[in-house]
């Protein structure tokens, strides 16, 4: 009888098993919930089509994280509609939420969506007080083709916004966290053997044919340290996975939270439809309130909010900075020779009739300066407008001096006169170096401009923002470059840009005159190398970059066999020797890969001008 049950109980689960069948696909429809407005912005204008924003926006007034959902397709259908009851459930778990009309494969193909995305994300932060968003808690998810473009969103933040194409380039486009659902992380990948139909709409062309754009457009080609928490949910009936796994060993290696969550019986697309909906709902919310936050609501006693302030005035050239602000005139450089011992002297403006005064020891960086940074001295001056000078005095009051457009007079304690400083123009002695034979003019100014799509000024120099037409591989180059008198910005706001060498290596544009010298100001390699000296002339000054550049090296398997290598020459001095470059820096459009690439010269939202652009293959 006890053998008997056993097999009747056996038989019984066997059949039940057997009969199990996955739950019934329940279509859920759209309906904006209580204490909402679905709001519609328009992102960017384009023949084929307008890219747009639909944002729930609560009623309630406070800063919300926010989620931007990026729909699926195959990069080839409009999902909007599909997606919508997704984003009106997670905003009601206390998010704004978003969703974008990116331009389909069919429109504008790579990088076209991704670039709309990163615009979408841009605009949420430009209009985020009106949407009631918090700009520094933003995520990302998405599903199939979105979920694609959510890895792509988060792995190149930080990377890419300051070239991106597209509104508000003053704000970021990077996000906090992601989620990718049912999306191959590796196109590499997956389409070598066979390119899908859906990939070659997308990039105009098979692997075969254009290898370097699949490479490119994959997430995991872009994991690194830093990169934003990223989750995936796949449903366990679905088969769009190629890279995950792989990515998902790079994030752990790279120290970046992730995890993966299947869902039973889940087929693609699970998130349209019940019950697999809300199960994607009980992950989302407790990944996204643990990096996003909950929202901050704004008190009935509060204080109003302070005005926005007007972005940083920037002058683009001598006579409107001279014209406009009297600051400009006392900006500069003096030397003078003291008892045989000559001293050099860097005042930048702080704005607003302030200054910092730097003085260094032998002379000015690259014309006789000893290199001793403990001997340098910082002292603050400000303008006396009774006097007519900007007035400098130490700490001890036993050295003044008094600054004009000309001169420099450094009284002691007593107010004896004991020695007079004079301006310094300096001009790099490589400004206007005519391009070599054999050399590639890409701007000159005079009818040659290799940039397409550039702007140009009505004086004829060359504006930020632009990717040459050619590609190179190892090269010397000869860039003039003007940064613009921005007194009252700081940091990576002054004056801001970069020439990237094969739109992978950036040599840092910035107005750091004054400053130490660090790998983020002008002449450094971010995160590689901080220059030798400061070479920086003061804004609105020509300056030169002569840069000796030898591409990395690749076997014929593809492997890295030698990393790419560069010497900088900044207004005639070097700053770096035979500098090693093991990766693409911040901001680079162009994966490590043994194929050519363009001059870039980076968007940062500053007026930098440019001219006498040529190079000259090695």
């Amino acid at each position: 009888m006890h053998r008997l049950l056993i097999c009747l109980l056996a038989l019984t689960l066997s059949t039940s098993a057997q009969t199990i069948k996955p739950p019934k696909f329940q279509l859920v429809k759209s309906a904006t919930p209580a204490g909402f407005t679905l709001k519609t912005l328009d992102v960017a204008a384009y023949p084929e089509h307008t890219v747009q924003l639909l944002v729930y926006v609560p009623d309630k007034p406070g800063a919300y994280p926010c989620i931007l959902d990026i729909h699926g397709g195959g990069w080839q259908k409009r999902q909007i509609e599909s997606d919508k009851p997704m984003m009106e459930r997670l905003a009601q778990r206390g998010f704004v939420t978003a969703l974008v009309t990116y331009r389909l494969a069919q429109e504008a193909q790579y990088p076209a969506a991704i670039e709309d995305v990163k615009a979408a994300l841009r605009t949420l932060r430009a209009k985020a007080a009106e949407l009631h968003i918090d700009p520094a808690r933003i995520g990302c998810i998405g599903g199939s083709a979105g979920g694609h473009l959510s890895g792509l969103t988060a792995m190149t933040s930080g990377i890419t916004d300051p070239q991106e194409p597209g509104p508000h380039p003053d704000q970021s486009s990077a996000v906090q966290a992601a989620i990718v659902m049912a999306a191959t992380q590796d196109l590499a990948a997956a389409n070598k053997e066979k390119t899908s139909e859906n990939a070659i709409a997308f990039f105009g062309g098979s692997y075969a044919e254009k290898p370097d754009l699949y490479v490119a457009a994959s997430p995991i080609t872009h994991v690194r340290p830093g990169v934003p928490p990223t989750i995936f949910i796949e449903g366990e009936r679905d088969t769009l996975k190629i890279g995950r796994a792989e990515m998902m060993e790079k994030l752990k290696a790279a120290g970046v939270e992730t995890a993966l969550y299947t869902l039973p019986q889940a087929p693609h697309p699970f998130w349209m439809s019940q019950p697999w909906l809300d199960q994607v709902i009980d992950i989302a919310t407790p990944f996204f309130k643990k990096h996003l936050g909950e929202p901050k609501f704004t008190s009935a006693k509060a204080k109003p909010a302070k005005p926005e302030q007007p972005k940083f005035t920037a002058y683009t050239t001598p006579e409107e900075a001279t014209e406009k602000d009297p600051d400009f005139a006392i900006q500069g450089e003096f030397t003078a020779a003291i008892e045989d011992k000559r001293w050099g002297i860097q005042i930048w403006a702080l704005g607003k009739g302030e200054f910092e005064a730097v003085a260094y020891q032998g002379g000015l960086p690259g014309d006789g300066w000893d290199l001793d940074r403990a001997a340098m001295s910082r002292t603050l001056g400000r303008r006396d407008d009774a006097l007519g000078k900007v007035v400098f005095e130490s700490a001890d009051k036993q050295l003044r001096a008094e600054v004009t457009a000309d001169t420099a007079e450094v009284f002691d304690g007593q107010g004896t006169r004991i020695f007079e400083m004079t301006r310094a123009h300096r001009n790099s002695p490589t400004e206007d170096a005519p391009p070599p034979a054999g050399a590639t003019v890409l701007f000159d100014g005079k009818g040659i401009n290799r940039f397409p799509n550039s702007r140009v000024t009505e004086d004829g120099l060359l504006m930020e923002g632009v990717t040459s037409e050619d590609q190179f591989q190892s090269f010397t180059a000869h860039i003039e470059f003007r940064l613009p008198f921005m007194p009252d910005a700081r940091g990576q706001a002054r004056g801001n840009s970069g020439i990237y060498l094969q739109g992978r290596y950036e040599v840092q544009m910035l107005d750091s005159f004054g400053l130490d010298g660090k790998d983020n100001e002008c002449g450094g390699l971010y995160k590689i190398a901080a220059p030798s000296q400061n070479l920086c002339y003061p804004p609105l000054t020509w300056q030169t970059y002569d840069i000796d550049f030898t591409a990395a090296q690749y076997d014929a398997t593809g492997q890295k066999t030698a990393n790419a290598r560069l010497t900088v020459t900044h207004n005639g001095t070097v700053i770096h020797n035979n500098v090693e470059l093991p990766a693409p820096t911040g901001g680079a459009k162009v994966p490590d890969s043994a194929t050519p690439g363009p001059i870039h010269l980076q968007n940062h939202g500053n007026p930098v001008r440019y001219r006498n652009i040529w190079i000259l293959p090695k």
